[in-house]
């Protein structure tokens, strides 16, 4: 059975495309028949792995107007790219032209079928653009997991409480399938007190949700994606390799705890944990804003 990742922050720069393209690579690298999915209109994902101008887009496939085309990358690792034309996806699938489509699927759940459609991969990782709106809300509908990146600065931890909540409606209302994978940290630099800090307070606020690997600061997963390739093709020796293939093992004994003989039993969160983490997350933040 295929596993479909989302990666998931509402703030910006916290290494959510980097981290999106290294470990879909690293599971390519590993033998998993890996697909990753372009869902924000930067297109960062799809420009960082060398694909400029796609004629086919995920776009155009929610819209009806193309088929679902993958794009080969290497060996094992595939892409649906996207471009600055799915800004106003959700304005376009508003139209009247697509008023049997939504009665017919919902709006919400036309990415989850175009997924569904997609045969042949062991994981679909998706790329969501740093915002909690109808993509975002689309690709929760159609995940089994969600992963959330975050850095050691507070707004970051502002990002998942409201990714929480996110998840946690989603799977109230939507996709009671949905599980939290796990947060991790990126950007990492433990040298500052503050990075230190809040990695620990964090581990103790997600209550076993917080992944072991901390993704640390690293030139050359900033030099990669001009070079239009992942961090294993670009330096296979830097921090940044090392750090994402740890994370990946990590990510890896979530997804297919059966396939690793190391894993003793699985790291998933428990679904009822979600509603707690962010629970703990909103008095965490309260507390320190009435401190400030």
């Amino acid at each position: 059975m295929t596993k479909i990742v989302s990666l998931i922050n509402q703030k910006g720069g916290v290494g959510k495309t980097t981290s999106s393209v290294n470990i879909a690579a690293a599971l390519a690298l590993d033998g998993y028949k890996t697909l990753l999915v372009d869902l924000d209109q930067q297109g960062n994902a799809t420009q960082g792995l060398g694909i400029s101008k796609p004629e086919f887009t995920i776009g155009g496939a929610m819209l009806g107007q193309q088929e679902i085309m993958t794009y080969p990358v290497k060996e094992n690792l595939d892409i649906i790219p996207c471009d600055i034309s799915f800004s106003v996806i959700d304005r376009e699938l508003e139209a009247e032209k697509y008023a049997n489509l939504r009665k017919e699927v919902g709006m919400h759940n036309i990415l989850k079928v175009i997924i569904g459609e997609i045969k042949g991969y062991d994981v679909i990782v998706m790329d969501c653009p740093p915002a909690l709106g109808f993509v975002t809300i689309s690709a929760l509908i159609a995940s089994n997991f969600v992963f959330i990146p975050m850095i050691a600065q507070l707004y970051s931890l502002q990002g998942v409480k409201e990714v929480l909540k996110s998840v946690d409606d989603v799977r109230t209302k939507y996709n009671p399938d949905l599980n939290l994978g796990g947060l991790f940290f990126t950007l990492f630099d433990k040298r500052t007190i503050l990075a230190r800090d809040l990695r620990d307070e964090v581990k103790e606020l997600a209550s076993g949700a917080l992944l072991n690997t901390l993704v640390r600061n690293n030139v050359a997963l900033e030099e990669s994606p001009s070079m239009g390739v992942d961090i294993f093709e670009y330096k296979e020796d830097s921090n940044g390799a090392e750090d994402y293939r740890s994370l990946t093992e990590e990510i890896k004994l979530i997804l297919f705890p059966d396939n690793i003989k190391a894993a003793k039993k699985s790291s998933k969160q428990p679904e009822d944990k979600t509603a707690s983490i962010r629970k703990m997350f909103e008095n965490y933040l309260e507390e320190r804003e009435d401190n400030e």
